[in-house]
C-alpha cells in the first residue's frame, strides 16, 4: 500500500503526496468551506473538530512514518 501523506518536514502535520492524499484534503477543504458558510462562527468551529480529528485518523492510518514535532535547527 503506497503511502497519501508525510509528515511536514518541520512543525507537526501532514503533506499530501499522494493523489488519495490530494482528494481527502480537497474534501476536507470543501466541507470546511460549506460549513463556514451555513454557521456561525462558534458552530464552525465547534463543527470543525470531528472532521479534523477524522482527517487526522485517516492520514495517520495512511502515512510511513510515524508524526513527531520536528524543530528546525537554528544557525
Amino acid at each position: 500500500m503506497k503511502d497519501w501523506f508525510r509528515r511536514k518536514s518541520f512543525g507537526w502535520g501532514w503533506v499530501p503526496i499522494s493523489v488519495e492524499g490530494w482528494i481527502v484534503t480537497g474534501i476536507l477543504l470543501v466541507i470546511s468551506y460549506y460549513l463556514y458558510k451555513g454557521l456561525s462562527v462558534t458552530n464552525f468551529l465547534i463543527s470543525l473538530i470531528p472532521l479534523m480529528l477524522i482527517f487526522a485518523y485517516v492520514a495517520d492510518k495512511n502515512m510511513g512514518e510515524p508524526l513527531i514535532f520536528k524543530r528546525v535547527k537554528r544557525m
